[in-house]
């Protein structure tokens, strides 16, 4: 293994992944209904045994700004164009 040159390589993935951990945004909430009362309950993931999906995406701690779509999906798009450009990359490094 030549380090010489795998350590610009390595240098350019590990920025390439802080640089998309700057970008990324918190992750959407929720409404959440019970299904045993129907109150319902904001957060993030699901509260437990008992409670169904009602509204969301939203971008508050107390389910009332909805998201766009764009916005809830954009950290995923983000994530696997960073995934498509490292295997480019190591593809193009095992290839020499």
């Amino acid at each position: 293994m030549n380090t010489t040159r795998t350590a610009p390589v390595i240098l350019a993935i590990l920025s390439l992944i802080s640089l998309n951990a700057l970008a990324a945004k918190p992750a959407p909430w929720y409404l959440w209904k019970n299904a045993v009362d129907g109150s319902t309950h904001c957060a993030q993931a699901s509260p437990g045994t008992g409670w169904g999906h009602d509204h969301g995406p939203f971008s508050d701690a107390h389910c009332r700004t909805a998201l766009s779509r764009g916005d809830a999906s954009s950290a995923t798009g983000r994530t696997n164009k960073m995934l498509e450009l490292m295997t480019i990359i190591v593809a193009a490094r095992s290839a020499r």
